[in-house]
This record gives structure tokens, sequence and C-alpha cells, in this order.
């Protein structure tokens, strides 16, 4: 039986910029988790990069509660550069858990690390 001969796969980027290239599948799979959730996204590219704009700031994101992570102030609007803003996964939890109790949080926004302008 003959094998069969397959294409060599081409490795296409839709960004040269290798930072730029790591951070594109992370974004698509934000936008795809708040379809999913129904959650209404207005984030661009462009303005989801403006929050992870360094290398840094980058290599802090992750699922650990010193790990940054991007939050939306109020859930009521859509993830927009003016809803969001970075900030540590612990304080992220704290401030859901409080939400879902009735309990005041907006005192724990003073934790962002940065909020886009």
């Amino acid at each position: 039986m003959a094998k069969i001969q397959r294409k060599p796969r081409i490795a296409a980027r839709k960004y040269k910029d290798l930072f730029d290239h790591a951070r594109y599948i992370p974004f698509l799979r934000m936008k795809a988790q708040c379809n999913f959730r129904g959650e209404p996204i207005e984030l661009t590219f462009e303005d989801w990069c403006s929050f992870w704009s360094t290398p840094d700031l980058w290599a802090r994101r992750g699922r650990a509660s010193t790990c940054l992570s991007l939050f939306r102030i109020d859930i009521e609007q859509p993830w927009t550069r003016d809803n969001c803003c970075l900030i540590d996964r612990a304080t992220q939890l704290s401030i859901s858990n409080k939400r879902s109790h009735g309990f005041p949080w907006e005192h724990l926004l003073d934790r962002a690390i940065y909020l886009a302008n």
C-alpha cells in the first residue's frame, strides 16, 4: 500500500512581529469565549494589545492569584477599552464574590494595575 503524500504545512502569520503574533490567538479565544457566554465585546485587537502593551505585562498574564487578567468594570456594559482594566486574579475573584453577594466592591479597583485611556 502506498503512503499518502501530504503537502508541507506553510507557516503563515497574520502579524509578522512575534509579540503581536503571540497575542493574537489569545485575543481570538477571548472573543470566542465572550460570544459563547453572550457578552457583547467591542474590543479590537489594537485595543486589547494596549492593555498587554509590554512583554513584562504579557509575562504576568495567567491563572495564579498573583497573575494579571483583563477585568470588565461594569458587567452590564460591553467589553470596551474604557470598561476594562488589568487587575491581579486574587482581586478579581474577590470583586466577583462581593458582586454576587451584594457587598460594595468599588474600593478594590484601587488595586487596578492599568486603566486604558
